[in-house]
């Protein structure tokens, strides 16, 4: 039998080790919010971040992946002989404004004759999703609007 000190210590430690996985952040990606840009200006601020990288594109444009590179590196640098290689895969979500985009940072490690998985990296996908959100502010709001017109 436990005696009470034990007990409350044992309930503790239990509410601790729930709590803590409860907190822990179980996503792979980071995501922009209400975006209320029209879709084109979102794929040409996707396409801003992944210049000259893309690999392809999904038959709706909704989701674009980069070409393979070294982890952390410029996109433009090959993994050539290397044992690990990255990619980057962004997601236009939603179906009408405001859209949403989701930036995952994959990292895939060479083990017994082919790439799996490893892990992925939140602070570079970070990167990829602020020049995304660099391209967006950068466009003006208003241009595609025909109620900006005053008609007198």
């Amino acid at each position: 039998m436990l005696s009470k000190s034990r007990y409350s210590w044992l309930v503790i430690w239990l509410t601790i080790v729930l709590l803590s996985a409860s907190c822990a952040n179980k996503k792979k990606s980071v995501r922009t919010k209400d975006i209320n840009k029209p879709l084109r200006v979102v794929y040409q601020a996707v396409e801003y971040a992944l210049t000259g990288a893309i690999k392809k594109k999904s038959v709706n444009r909704r989701v674009y992946f980069s070409k393979y590179h070294q982890p952390g590196k410029d996109l433009a640098k090959r993994p050539g002989g290397k044992l690990k290689r990255a990619q980057v895969i962004i997601s236009v979500l939603g179906g009408q404004r405001p859209y949403e985009v989701e930036v995952r940072y994959r990292i895939e490690k060479y083990e017994k004759g082919r790439f799996k998985l490893s892990r992925y990296d939140k602070r570079l996908a970070q990167k990829y999703l602020d020049l995304v959100d660099e391209y967006l502010a950068s466009r003006r709001d208003g241009v595609d609007m025909i109620d900006g017109f005053r008609p007198y």
